[in-house]
């Protein structure tokens, strides 16, 4: 690693990032896998139910439908649907009311509030992390994006 950014560069985007999410997302429940390692032992095999959550409030940033340029320039190539993309603050409330710091993995998922949820989607009101993309950096993630996609249910 080159440390080609100063570290203290790097925090003051994440703080960039997290007050941007605080200002203009939309007030989310937010729920993070505490066993991800474990179930991704079980691969195909893994079932929803396998899952054990901790539960946050707090606002996440959704872009509901990126154009196609925007998602080019992401690397997402896609011809009929289009992704739903999404950033998360790294500090939530948890169930207690104590602001704690929050790594989000695949497998969370997000349930917004149907008013703010466009008609497409109207069946759903639960998104699912499905990929991680981080932005081109050489050396540090000073912000990650994530591509979310309506979370199935039996």
């Amino acid at each position: 690693m080159s440390k080609m950014i100063p570290r203290e560069t790097i925090d003051v985007l994440r703080q960039f990032g997290d007050v941007t999410v605080n200002l203009y997302g939309i007030t989310a429940t937010i729920y993070v896998p505490t066993n991800y390692t474990t179930v991704e032992k079980y691969q195909v095999y893994a079932e929803p139910t396998d899952f054990t959550y901790d539960v946050y409030t707090g606002n996440v940033w959704i872009e509901w439908s990126p154009n196609a340029k925007r998602l080019r320039s992401l690397g997402i190539y896609t011809e009929d649907e289009v992704p739903i993309l999404s950033r998360f603050s790294r500090f939530y409330t948890n169930s207690l009311g104590a602001k704690q710091e929050v790594n989000i993995v695949r497998n969370t998922y997000i349930e917004v509030p149907i008013e703010f949820v466009p008609d497409k989607y109207s069946h759903t009101d639960r998104f699912e992390v499905v990929d991680t993309l981080i932005g081109k950096v050489h050396d540090a993630v000073t912000n990650k994006l994530f591509q979310l996609a309506p979370k199935r249910t039996r």
